[in-house]
């Protein structure tokens, strides 16, 4: 009986812990023009739709800022993401309150644990935290550069042809049937062990229990394997924007 169960401990760690592969970028709008929307007052909240390509673990996103010293002191800034498409008033799936950097900022997502299928659209809110001071300025583009979605602000779409600028990063989940798939061939390989271990016909009863046993536990982990499936897996400002001579 031991022997089985130390066998499985590798099949039911593998059957706890989700693999994901390396995060992969997958939605970008890069086209830089020197263009900014308001992240530091309160005033302006700002949503970005964007719609996923891959199906896997959101696991990273990144945003352009520029550090506007002309337009008051630099102030920190709430970055969240929803589900769905913008506007959202829903609780975040995942926020930070954080000072801003010239470039682009990283914002590490893997303990959110935000699962994604390709197709599904999600949000990029953006809101400053300051009364009245226009820095930090998060990047955004004009001529419709970004077809994945919209730019909203204050609860109304933006003009349609602009958006943020941001680069997501998804780890992709292997399908729960491919795990399956490889569990089953695990089991394949233990079970051929077991046998080849000693003569069948001189087991007793008594030692066929373990090998029931190991059925049952195999049983319990292509079960996890079901469930997971089931659940998944310009030289002047316009209001808001402003944009660099």
């Amino acid at each position: 009986m031991k022997r089985g169960l130390s066998a499985l401990v590798p099949l039911l760690c593998f059957a706890a812990v989700p693999i994901r592969a390396a995060p992969i970028l997958d939605q970008q709008n890069v086209f830089v023009e020197d263009a900014f929307l308001n992240g530091g007052t309160s005033a302006w909240v700002w949503q970005q739709g964007i719609t996923a390509g891959l199906t896997g673990q959101l696991t990273r996103i990144e945003l352009l800022a520029c550090i506007c010293p002309q337009e008051g002191d630099l102030a920190s800034t709430q970055v969240s993401v929803n589900l769905g498409g913008p506007w959202q008033l829903d609780a975040n799936a995942w926020s930070i309150v954080a000072t801003l950097s010239e470039g682009w900022n990283s914002f590490d997502l893997t303990g959110a644990s935000i699962f994604l299928t390709a197709g599904d659209v999600f949000t990029v809110g953006v809101q400053g935290q300051s009364e009245s001071n226009f820095s930090p300025g998060i990047a955004f583009s004009y001529h419709y550069r970004y077809d994945g979605g919209a730019l909203y602000s204050n609860g109304v779409p933006d003009a349609p042809s602009n958006d943020m600028n941001f680069r997501t990063y998804v780890s992709p989940v292997p399908e729960p049937s491919s795990l399956l798939l490889l569990g089953a061939g695990m089991f394949g390989w233990l079970a051929r062990r077991r046998t080849s271990s000693g003569s069948i016909a001189f087991r007793s009863a008594q030692a066929d229990q373990p090998d029931r046993s190991l059925l049952a536990l195999v049983g319990d982990f292509a079960g996890l394997l079901s469930a997971q499936e089931a659940g998944a897996a310009r030289p002047h400002r316009i209001q808001g924007h402003q944009r660099r001579g």
